[in-house]
């Protein structure tokens, strides 16, 4: 809201309860794939480098459907609209900068850096450059789809 001032639309409110339920779905997801705890290292990287296309591919078709976004992605689009740059190139700076501030409390806090390792690193880049990707590749579904509703 404070970004983007009169360029604020009102159905951006609907992110408070969309990620309630967004949550909310997380913690069913997690429950369900519950059983899928990989032993091997190896396995444990394909399962976050798989997690991370996942999660980039919806990111991007959020992005594409300009519909109400969760909170994350909404302020990386605002920058990315306000600065006039790349949607994914935005979003990798911004999870590596979430990613720098976890390693700098975590210090700070623990005295060394504890809960941020090679897998918060390999998804922090990947996400961003996973969703980049799609939003090139998809881009024939902005077409497709109706004029976004304003409230």
């Amino acid at each position: 809201m404070l970004l983007l001032k009169k360029d604020f639309q009102k159905k951006q409110w609907l992110q408070l309860p969309i990620s309630v339920l967004f949550g909310f779905f997380i913690d069913i997801s997690m429950l369900m794939l519950s059983w899928v705890v990989p032993e091997f290292y190896l396995w444990k990287i394909i399962t976050l480098v798989l997690g991370c296309i996942i999660l980039g591919l919806g990111v991007s078709l959020e992005v594409i459907a300009n519909v109400v976004m969760l909170s994350g992605e909404a302020f990386v689009h605002a920058i990315s609209q306000k600065k006039k740059k790349e949607f994914g190139w935005v979003k990798i700076g911004f999870d590596c900068t979430l990613m720098t501030l976890a390693c700098i409390t975590s210090l700070l806090l623990s005295g060394g850096v504890t809960g941020v390792r090679e897998g918060t690193i390999i998804a922090a880049l990947l996400v961003g450059i996973v969703a980049r990707y799609f939003n090139h590749k998809l881009t024939f579904l902005q077409k497709r789809l109706p004029d976004p509703v304003h409230l």
